[in-house]
């Protein structure tokens, strides 16, 4: 929210829905977190002679590929 003028405006934001709802769980202590999406396949190496999409990946190949910043939504 800005104020203008005495009055409150909305503002545009991005928010990172995913790791809100990461850090939600966390401090929630939820045994599960499920995130549905229309995204129908994950890339990795977008953009390169190596691009891939995927079909599966375990919670560990995402954290790795995730801290490089590999991982690309199509």
């Amino acid at each position: 929210m800005l104020e203008q003028e005495h009055h409150l405006k909305g503002a545009s934001a991005v928010v990172e829905k995913d790791l809100a709802a990461g850090k939600l769980a966390e401090e929630t202590d939820a045994d599960e977190l499920i995130i549905l999406t229309s995204v129908e396949k994950v890339k990795i190496h977008m953009g390169t002679d190596r691009e891939e999409q995927l079909e599966e990946i375990s919670v560990g190949g995402s954290k790795r590929l995730y801290g490089r910043r590999t991982l690309w939504s199509i």
